[in-house]
């Protein structure tokens, strides 16, 4: 995935010393706001009260805090320092130097103020960070297929479900229709008769033409 920043000088600016002059955050990522870190331990106690050892804790600090979100110095885009002496300048570079990316080191801003919120502290910098977005897993994209192969399972077994009530209702209908059959054919047993039946029969049929056709002709 491509990084989400690009870092620009443009020619029309004068070049920077240390510093990018436009960063353009582009892309899926996610921004990380880091408040101002002093030069403290984590007891919050300043580790010096020399400046060099005071900007070294400054970035340690900032490290350990891109580190909680899975970022680096390469992922940072903005800093603001807050200095109490201009004098201070060219070590702060120094010590920046050492942390931040050569090729694409953030824009940044410098400000001298007169004092910090820790009394003794000669540096503080904030930092804003631009990390790529998080991507889904092979977990995650194993767990769709899962999904997908779960649901196709449940299509096969209502097919296999519907194909079996389909069978089981035409058996039903095989049944009925020789069971029809049958009976049908019990009653046209029933109603067939032998030659002497039917030889009887058609003599009572005469019988009661004759008789008849005598009564009407007494009439």
């Amino acid at each position: 995935m491509a990084k989400p920043t690009r870092f620009i000088n443009p020619s029309s600016l004068s070049k920077p010393p240390s510093y990018t002059h436009v960063v353009q955050v582009a892309g899926r990522a996610r921004i990380v706001f880091i408040a101002g870190q002093l030069g403290v331990d984590p007891a919050g106690q300043l580790v010096s009260e020399d400046f060099r050892s005071q900007a070294v804790q400054v970035f340690e600090n900032l490290r350990l805090a891109l580190a909680a979100v899975g970022a680096t110095f390469e992922d940072v885009v903005k800093t603001t320092n807050f200095i109490v002496d201009m004098d201070f300048l060219p070590v702060l570079r120094e010590v920046r130097a050492s942390y931040m990316s050569p090729v694409n080191p953030p824009a940044s801003t410098l400000v001298e103020v007169s004092a910090l919120a820790n009394p003794g502290a000669l540096l503080e910098i904030e930092a804003i960070a631009a990390v790529e977005a998080r991507t889904p897993g092979a977990g995650a994209a194993g767990g769709r297929a899962a999904k997908r192969a779960a649901r196709a399972a449940a299509g096969g077994g209502a097919a296999k479900k519907a194909a079996g009530a389909g069978g089981r209702a035409a058996k039903k209908a095989a049944g009925a229709a020789a069971a029809a059959t049958a009976t049908a054919g019990a009653r046209k047993a029933k109603t067939a008769r032998t030659p002497e039946e039917k030889a009887a029969f058609r003599a009572r049929v005469a019988a009661r033409k004759a008789k008849r056709a005598a009564k009407k002709a007494k009439t």
